[in-house]
């Protein structure tokens, strides 16, 4: 259930996204569309659950909430005949297809080795995460443990933190 909620949580904002930039015609490519609408519907859901976290606590009904949210948006935006048309006919730039898969693929290689569990610790094959890992992993376990607002310094107590943490809730809520 949780890997099907996680992908549905990248998913949905995702599709959301797409949709929206589909209607409004923002995009005159199919990557652009795709890049620029997947980045806006995640940030836009991030931070509309960071949000919520003011109100309710982090957890499995607020996820709910926005995947159905986002899922709703996406099918009332695909609904118009103009967001189909326009992904139907806009040209897709191949280089740039190209380029993006070229990057997920070589993501993809990076990505076991950044981090991994074993049964007496956390490894990292990448000499940059020793330092860094910790942080975010850190900051991932303040969000789930409901310390959300404002968020803290996990280094220095009491300090509010000073750098950009949506993506480690988005993390927290994976």
């Amino acid at each position: 259930m949780v890997p099907v909620l996680a992908l549905l949580l990248f998913v949905t904002p995702a599709a959301f996204g797409i949709s929206v930039f589909a209607y409004y015609q923002l995009a005159h490519e199919k990557v652009a569309l795709c890049l620029m609408g997947t980045l806006a519907g995640l940030s836009l859901a991030t931070t509309l659950l960071y949000t919520s976290t003011l109100l309710l606590p982090l957890g499995l009904p607020s996820v709910l909430v926005l995947v159905t949210l986002c899922f709703a948006g996406t099918v009332y935006y695909i609904s118009y005949p103009r967001s189909l048309h326009m992904l139907k006919t806009i040209p897709t730039d191949k280089v740039a297809l190209l380029v993006l898969v070229i990057t997920a693929l070589l993501a993809s290689l990076l990505a076991p080795k950044l981090l991994w569990q074993a049964k007496d610790g956390f490894y990292t094959g990448l000499i940059n995460a020793y330092g860094d890992a910790p942080w975010h992993i850190a900051n991932i376990t303040n969000f789930v443990t409901g310390q959300t607002f404002p968020p803290q310094d996990p280094i220095f107590a009491g300090t509010p933190l000073a750098y950009p943490f949506l993506v480690n809730f988005f993390s927290a809520a994976l």
